[in-house]
């Protein structure tokens, strides 16, 4: 699988709300912040 194939696959998971496909793409001690509420 190309870059690109790993990035479009990781995307259209993430667009979709595919969490399960989503997952396998990310580490599993990720932490988003998001800085306009301060959620995490």
């Amino acid at each position: 699988m190309s870059n690109r194939q790993i990035i479009e696959s990781c995307w259209n998971a993430f667009v979709t709300g595919d969490l399960g496909t989503f997952k396998k793409f990310v580490h599993p001690d990720i932490v988003v912040t998001y800085p306009q509420s301060g959620a995490r």
